[in-house]
């Protein structure tokens, strides 16, 4: 797996023209995300199970971003990210849920 969350946090000034966010800004949304998704954790105890996510949840906000913003087929975010097409379709669901 490819992490570009700390390729980004080596170069914050890539965020804006990649991501459609400035780097700031895409911490603050990130922060954000990870109080929604340690919330529903709590909420849902069941959701804990079973393996680690291949994804980080940071790589998984970048890839929807990825998404959004250029609309690229889920065989080139995966290839992008490491990760097959369809896991990639799932976390870009799954952030969306």
């Amino acid at each position: 797996m490819i992490d570009k969350y700390a390729q980004l946090q080596n170069n914050p000034k890539v965020s804006e023209s990649v991501f459609g966010l400035k780097y700031d800004l895409l911490k603050i949304l990130l922060e954000k995300v990870q109080k929604s998704h340690e919330q529903y954790l709590q909420q849902n105890p069941l959701s804990k199970r079973g393996l680690d996510a291949q994804l980080s949840l940071d790589n998984g906000f970048l890839l929807t971003l990825e998404y959004l913003r250029s609309y690229q087929t889920f065989a080139v975010l995966g290839f992008g990210y490491g990760i097959s097409k369809s896991y990639a379709n799932k976390c870009y669901h799954k952030m969306l849920g």
